[in-house]
């Protein structure tokens, strides 16, 4: 009925009057019938439902987690910055596809991890943040992790896409840079936990053990962020022990997130 009103109104009288009709019209519509009138009350209301957002996109923690052991299996394996060039080439030779394969998830990856951030966002206004500060602290470092795993990542998917005009020497010369790159990315995810923590702390944002599951967590990521000067393996298996615990804390803070933001839609 919305539609045949409108189109009657259209039609009435010389042009201008007709575009007049139309905009009345359209006013009419949308005062009348809103977004519901045209695409159907649910989606608007999934469009405009900024808690059921918050609520889900808490879930893109979880999401996230699941993709990158996902891109991890696929790959098949991986090489140490100690090993030769011989052995690195024969690692990209190996896993050519998986490489491939595994930095397409990755990429992929970043979308539920972006929708977390930004319910990390409001659930931490919320609970006490006000000025934001910790929240943005939260978001940069987030930022800065994800540009040194993607740079990471994407220069190891190049070497595997050239692998055919790829020697020992250069395979390996780009493996590490990899993981030089990488290592500033670690930094940034150690100020994200710790921004989340000390939010922990000051609001009880998170329970406990959560909040010191992040600190120590972070002081991994800062331990292991000496890949940019070594090649040491036991630094660069700090850098794998940091992202073991940073998915337990990533799966527990989204599951948070997601009670907290469903009690508050319960009350309200």
């Amino acid at each position: 009925m919305c539609q045949i009103g409108l189109a009657r109104r259209a039609h009435s009288g010389k042009s201008g009057a007709a575009v007049k009709a139309v905009l009345d019209g359209i006013g009419t519509l949308s005062y009348r019938c809103g977004v519901a009138g045209v695409f159907g009350r649910g989606l608007g209301d999934l469009v405009n439902d900024d808690r059921r957002w918050e609520r889900y996109g808490a879930l893109g923690g979880i999401l996230f987690v699941v993709l990158v052991i996902a891109s991890i299996a696929v790959t098949g394996g991986n090489a140490k910055a100690s090993d030769s060039p011989g052995k690195i080439l024969q690692y990209f030779h190996d896993h050519q596809d998986g490489l491939r394969v595994g930095a397409f998830i990755s990429v992929i990856a970043s979308v539920p991890i972006i929708w977390w951030a930004g319910s990390l966002w409001a659930y931490l206004a919320r609970r006490g943040d006000r000025s934001h500060r910790l929240g943005l602290i939260a978001v940069l470092g987030l930022l800065i992790g994800g540009v040194g795993n993607l740079t990471q990542t994407g220069v190891n998917a190049a070497v595997a896409l050239e692998l055919g005009r790829v020697s020992g020497v250069e395979a390996k010369f780009f493996f590490v840079m990899s993981q030089t790159l990488g290592a500033g990315g670690l930094v940034g995810l150690a100020v994200l936990v710790f921004a989340a923590s000390i939010a922990g702390i000051r609001y009880d944002a998170f329970p406990r053990w959560i909040t010191w599951l992040g600190i120590v967590d972070g002081i991994v990521f800062v331990i292991a962020a000496a890949t940019i000067a070594t090649t040491n393996d036991a630094i660069g298996a700090a850098a794998f022990a940091g992202f073991i615990l940073w998915s337990i804390w990533l799966i527990a803070t989204s599951v948070t997130m997601y009670r907290a933001t469903e009690d508050v839609a319960v009350l309200s």
